[in-house]
């Protein structure tokens, strides 16, 4: 009798562990979805602003973010571009390290 038990035992640990990785898992479904909707939603948003704005606007934008931040411009010949005011006061240092004013 005592070998009947043991087993309703591991069959209730089974059940047990199958409704929880049941509700993980569509917990975790619920969560990307959610995600998904979110990022979709601001690309949405993002791609009808650009739209609407001028064209004018929009280049000026662009010009702006190509100055205002770190890229690579050549991975192969190691050419990387830095905000300009980030140039500017390396160049500043560079001058004052040769005696520049």
């Amino acid at each position: 009798m005592s070998h009947a038990y043991h087993e309703d035992s591991k069959a209730g640990r089974i059940v047990l562990v199958g409704i929880v990785g049941a509700i993980v898992t569509f917990a975790a479904i619920v969560a990307i979805s959610a995600l998904f909707v979110s990022t979709k939603e601001q690309e949405i948003r993002k791609k009808a602003e650009a739209a609407a704005m001028p064209l004018g606007r929009r280049v000026q934008n662009e010009q702006y973010e190509k100055i205002l931040t770190y890229r690579v411009v050549d991975r192969e010949k190691g050419i990387v571009a830095i905000p300009v005011d980030r140039a500017m006061d390396i160049l500043v240092r560079e001058a004052e390290a040769k005696g520049g004013r």
